[in-house]
């Protein structure tokens, strides 16, 4: 959502999300570093990480490969299981794969930034907040810098969303971030 400076919020509307289908995620995470690991086991190239990913998940290799299923839905495989591996991407950021995959998201979230600007024509420039556990500092530098390239103002904000917009609006005291705001206008795609 976009908070202009009359204090109105504007929300997308639609099925945006659905035109983008990758996400900083734990879960997208999990899925890249275990489709990694499958192939690195399918080509038996050992590697830190492929050692790494079956440490952090507690299983022996043979005991990993048998739930995950093709798609890499993770269904059967628990939370706690898959959870761990996500700050493995930060540990790893120097790896080109990596970099890669950190990139294919940075560029959908560019994608989804200029979808959201053409909804709402904003007369300034919107700050782009990334908020939650998964933005580490070297994820959010990578981010930073792609974004950064486009045109788009970033900021972090580390943790709970509510509490990342609470810190927000203390270090940006002119920027208005109530969601309280009285005035609220749903853009329809154009």
């Amino acid at each position: 959502m976009y908070y202009d400076q009359q204090n109105h919020v504007h929300c997308f509307a639609g099925a945006i999300w659905q035109e983008v289908p990758w996400s900083f995620s734990g879960i997208a995470f999990a899925r890249f570093l275990l489709s990694w690991w499958q192939e690195a086991e399918d080509t038996a190239m050992p590697s830190a990480l492929s050692e790494e990913i079956v440490a952090c998940t507690g299983l022996a290799p043979h005991l990993l490969r048998e739930p995950i299923d093709p798609a890499l839905s993770l269904d059967s495989l628990s939370p706690a299981r898959w959870l761990p591996l996500g700050a493995l991407v930060s540990r790893y950021i120097h790896e080109q794969r990596v970099r890669t995959f950190l990139s294919q998201g940075v560029r959908e979230l560019r994608l989804l930034y200029t979808r959201f600007y053409r909804q709402v024509h904003p007369h300034s420039t919107p700050v782009l907040v990334l908020v939650g556990s998964i933005w580490s500092i070297p994820i959010f530098v990578h981010a930073q810098r792609q974004l950064e390239a486009w045109g788009i103002p970033v900021v972090h904000s580390q943790g709970n969303p509510a509490w990342g917009a609470i810190r927000f609006r203390c270090a940006n005291p002119s920027v208005q971030l109530e969601p309280w705001a009285s005035h609220v206008s749903v853009c329809s795609p154009s």
